[in-house]
């Protein structure tokens, strides 16, 4: 078997009858097969019991999806509302996701670059570009991935180098003054040896909020750049490798990328009255939020030893950030608060080994170690500077985490009759973290150095310590599931999947006081679910759905409130909740040249068991960012042309229905309503594609709608819209 991330190399793994799909698919007569590696190993993604979802890496770089987290505009109960442009996404799956993207939390939902596990919620929206494809696999996966994902999993998997030439560029221009270029070169360096593959991004844009102090009409330029370098070798017949280098370097400065606004509390507990016009801070210093810089590198091997494949998977990342601003809103020229972020860094080596045997084998199974080591820290202030309205104050805190995890795992799959199979999978844990946190104040404070407010040197007044803490904890537990699959004919396939999700406990790192000191415990998750997925009409409809129960005990959450004049999100326990649902997809080619799809999701979520330490009782609400329906539905239309173009007109529509922002359900200000989003585009191609050119707009109807809302220091409340709507151009050109 040749290497598992080689795309013509999966496609061999597939039955006969997949080959034959692909035969007629090239003849435009029913839709393509998707080869997923969902379960480590190459497949059609209808064979595979588990509900997943795949965009391939055409449709990224025909569309003007920019950063990870856009995806859950395509992902049935998936979402990724970010704060500050390509920064800190607030990943959320069947209503399970990060409250506080902080460095000290560990998301439920596992993010996943080419199989390697990241660990810093921070660090997993990166651009998306020159990929293979995303695979979105829901419901607990326990058994087969990283660090153990309660949620689920997102993987995004890049095109990688073959031995043939390949390459393409691209240039985006836009709305914002947006301009963006990407690319890939790849192909033989010896021939049938070594081959290799760059790719790069690079996009600028102004922001989508002003900063009007001063009459200063700055907007929040963001500027991301990455790259990745890919050596693929083929030691020998039986033996290949991979090695990939990636680099990323991304800003903002002056105001947040996306237009905030603030407001103060009036008229009772369900209001809020504005300062000014939406879309518009009184940003009193230029603040930077963030700078960041991400680095790796990793090594995949193949090794085939007779029957049996050994794959082995070496990574090494490296995050670092750093921010500071004006959090006072329109405080104008007055410093009611500013923000400090000095470094932020997470630095993480992982190491997974697997032995499979060969999936047509009646029983075949798989066996895996997995190894991950991270090294977090980071130091950050707050303060109130001279001003006429607020007494001076100082906040600094600093904290140091490690965490270091191992797991053995084995998953098998018996096929008892050509119908009907047993898929098992078992996962032991090991987690160890360490903390030291340290928080000192001072409520009247004095400063000799504005300049330089956040450093310890520059208060002269007395400082307290407000909260410390230096501990160790390691947690240890199984994990399973166990999936019962029958074939009804060639063309359905009904499963059911009991699994039992783990995720490992923490510490606060956002801790005030120090009875705000303490562990966040693990969060354990029992998943029921049934499912079916069919082909109809000749292989020209795909039908998907299944239904699913959560039972969820002690949930990691956060509450988020104002503590001296300061917002907190703080992490802590809820005791139980149940999480159900429905989700339905459809695929479908009712013309040679028309693919139309559609998913329809329902969800209920609730806290059946949850009473804060300050007795505030939130039993009976519904998690944040959960909305209970949504809906996608989508269109490719392809007008053949003379001369081998082609017209091509494709849309998306996605309808989510009103949602709570977090667990704090006493603030109307801090629900979403519902809205519906449209993208769409028009396609001009030249002799088959290899020139594209494209016209879109995204978000049609120029829906205002929160990427997130907060409460804020001096009874203010902080409200951040998403992007508005935006045009743009792009001319695609494929080589080779």
């Amino acid at each position: 078997m040749g290497p598992a991330w080689a795309a013509e190399e999966l496609n061999k793994n597939l039955d006969e009858a997949t080959a034959k799909d692909d035969a007629r698919e090239a003849e435009g007569a029913r839709l393509q097969s998707v080869v997923v590696t969902s379960q480590k190993r190459a497949e059609n993604a209808q064979d595979v019991p588990i509900p997943i979802t795949v965009i391939g890496g055409d449709k990224i770089k025909d569309t003007a999806l920019s950063s990870a987290s856009q995806i859950g505009n395509y992902i049935p109960n998936l979402s990724a509302e970010r704060n500050n442009g390509h920064g800190l996404p607030r990943w959320n799956l069947r209503g399970l996701y990060t409250g506080d993207p902080s460095g000290t939390t560990v998301s439920p939902l596992g993010v996943y670059y080419d199989d390697i596990y990241i660990s810093n919620v921070t660090a997993a929206n990166r651009p998306l570009f020159d990929l293979e494809r995303v695979e979105v696999s829901r419901g607990p996966q326990g058994t087969l991935w990283g660090r153990n994902s309660t949620g689920g999993a997102l993987n995004f998997i890049s095109k990688k180098p073959t031995f043939e030439p390949d390459g393409y560029v691209k240039l985006d221009g836009g709305s914002y003054d947006r301009r963006r270029i990407e690319g890939a070169i790849g192909g033989a360096i010896l021939d049938e040896r070594l081959a290799g593959r760059i790719s790069f991004y690079d996009e600028n844009q102004d922001g989508f909020g002003k900063n009007v102090f001063g009459g200063d009409s700055r907007r929040g330029k963001l500027e991301d750049q990455a790259f990745r370098a890919q050596l693929l070798a083929k030691l020998s017949e039986n033996l290949d490798t991979l090695l990939t280098v990636h680099h990323r370097e991304y800003k903002t400065e002056g105001v947040l990328a996306r237009a905030t606004r603030y407001g103060t509390r009036a008229n009772g507990a369900d209001q809020y009255g504005f300062i000014g016009t939406p879309g518009l801070t009184n940003a009193n210093i230029n603040g930077r939020a963030p700078l960041v810089t991400q680095e790796g590198i990793s090594n995949r091997l193949n090794w085939q030893l007779g029957k049996l494949e050994l794959t082995s998977i070496t990574a090494f990342d490296d995050y670092r950030s750093r921010a500071r601003g004006d959090t006072d809103g329109d405080g104008g020229p007055y410093d009611l608060q500013r923000s400090w972020a000095g470094v932020q860094r997470s630095k993480q080596i992982s190491q997974e080994l697997r032995l499979a045997s060969p999936r047509e084998d009646r029983w075949n199974w798989l066996a895996g170690f997995h190894y991950f080591r991270e090294d977090a820290s980071q130091s950050s202030a707050s303060a109130s500077l001279p001003n006429p309205y607020t007494a001076n104050n100082f906040d600094r805190l600093g904290w140091d985490q490690k965490t270091t995890s191992y797991a053995f795992f084995g998953s098998n799959t018996f096929n008892f009759t050509d119908k009907l199979n047993l898929t098992s999978g078992l996962r032991w844990s090991s987690e160890t973290k360490s903390i030291n946190l340290l928080r000192r104040t001072s409520s009247n404070a004095t400063f000799s150095n504005l300049n330089q407010w956040w450093n310890y040197s520059s208060v002269s007044s007395p400082l307290v310590t407000a909260a410390v803490q230096d501990e160790e904890k390691t947690w240890r537990d199984w994990s399973w599931d166990i999936t019962p699959a029958y074939k009804v004919n060639d063309n359905l396939r009904v499963y059911f999947r009991y699994a039992r999700g783990f995720l490992s406990g923490g510490f606060n790192g956002g801790a005030n006081n120090q009875q705000a000191v303490g562990l966040v415990n693990p969060e354990y998750l029992t998943d029921y679910e049934v499912g079916l997925k069919s082909e109809w009409l000749d292989g020209r409809l795909n039908f998907n759905a299944n239904a699913f129960y959560y039972d969820y005990k002690d949930i990691q959450t956060n509450v988020q409130f104002v503590f001296n004049n300061r917002y907190t999100s703080f992490r802590t326990n809820g005791a139980k909740g149940k999480v159900w649902g429905t989700e339905f997809e459809l695929s479908a080619l009712p013309l040679d040249n028309l693919r139309v799809n559609a998913a329809l999701s329902r969800l209920h979520t609730e806290y059946t068991d949850f009473v804060t330490a300050n007795r505030t009782d939130y039993t009976g609400d519904e998690f944040g960012r959960s909305p209970k329906y949504s809906l996608i539905l989508g269109a490719n239309y392809k007008i053949p042309l003379a001369g081998k173009n082609a017209l091509v007109f494709d849309t998306n529509w996605n309808y989510r229905s009103p949602q709570w922002l977090s667990i704090d359900h006493t603030n109307k200000a801090f629900r979403d309503d519902s809205r519906v989003l449209g993208q769409a585009s028009v396609s001009y191609l030249i002799n088959d594609g290899d020139i594209k050119l494209t016209a879109y707009v995204d978000n049609i109807t120029d829906k205002r709608y929160l990427a997130n809302s907060a409460p804020g220091g001096y009874n203010t409340g902080n409200f951040t819209y998403a992007e508005p709507r935006t045009v743009g151009f792009s001319l695609t050109k494929q080589f080779f």
